[in-house]
């Protein structure tokens, strides 16, 4: 085989693997669009009231959210000790969380998504959410 021939198989294998690897990116990082269903006002309010919800981040380990029905919410840590009452609302599309605490007792509202069956994420954007999941008894 001569050298030209060799450099296009070559030429060709990079091409080939070059695609092959942005279309693995592109699935791992962008996952499906249906996949994803915003919540408007209307789901959040048949989901949330009653609800409890477990997660994780990785500063404040597990954690536990519980939205009660009376319009309070509690936030528990992973060994089952409140951490934090406050009150919640629904409010253009978005659920809002005031908790009580010494050092900011401001409202925050946050965006939900569910991301598939019983998992949802909340955040102010994309790039600040949380993940949750519901639990049901």
């Amino acid at each position: 085989m001569g050298t030209l021939c060799l450099k296009k198989i070559y030429e060709d294998f990079i091409v080939r693997i070059t695609s092959l690897l942005c279309t693995l990116i592109l699935l791992v990082i962008a996952p499906p669009a249906s996949a994803k269903t915003p919540l408007g006002s209307d789901s959040l309010k048949r989901l949330i009231p009653g609800s409890t919800f477990y997660g994780r981040t990785l500063t404040a380990g597990d954690f536990e959210l519980e939205y009660h029905r009376d319009g309070t919410a509690s936030l528990l840590s992973d060994d089952d000790q409140l951490t934090a009452t406050g009150t919640w609302r629904i409010s253009n599309d978005r659920l809002c969380v005031t908790w009580e605490r010494e050092d900011d007792d401001s409202e925050r509202c946050s965006r939900w998504t569910q991301v598939n069956g019983t998992r949802f994420s909340y955040g102010q954007d994309h790039l600040s959410s949380t993940v949750v999941e519901l639990y049901v008894n």
